[in-house]
């Protein structure tokens, strides 16, 4: 009787265990999938931002665009970049490219977003997709 206490005992520290285990990798899932949601919604905030600044021109996805301060704070989307300004540049605020879905990518993520999409695309290539086999 002893012996079989025993095992039981085991039985349930083995299974509590393996659920902690479990859960454990659960609960880093769920922090990664809510530091995904916090920069979905930072980037939509930087997006609709970004749509709702002064803008004399049409803006044309696949260029770079830059945001200008003016001295009372309103700001505006310029095709100038602060080099083109030269010693008259305004207060510069940041460059953005508009991407051909209408997000804006900040300038120092422009490469990366680039690589990114090129890693797609080989994988979506025909070369690099499994073949599916009848059984």
């Amino acid at each position: 009787m002893n012996f079989n206490f025993i095992i039981i005992f085991q039985a349930d520290e083995f299974t509590v265990a393996t659920a902690g285990s479990k859960l454990s990798v659960i609960v880093e899932q769920m922090k990664f999938l809510q530091q995904q949601a916090r920069k979905v919604l930072e980037e939509s905030n930087r997006n609709k931002q970004l749509h709702h600044i002064a803008c004399n021109f049409k803006k044309v996805p696949g260029k770079l665009y830059y945001v200008y301060k003016k001295p009372s704070g309103q700001e505006y989307i310029s095709m100038l970049s602060p080099e083109e300004w030269g010693s008259k540049c305004p207060e510069f605020a940041g460059a953005y490219k508009l991407e051909s879905d209408m997000t804006w990518t900040p300038l120092d993520k422009v490469q990366q977003r680039k690589n990114d999409y090129e890693m797609i695309d080989q994988l979506l290539s025909s070369e690099h997709q499994p073949h599916l086999q009848i059984l």
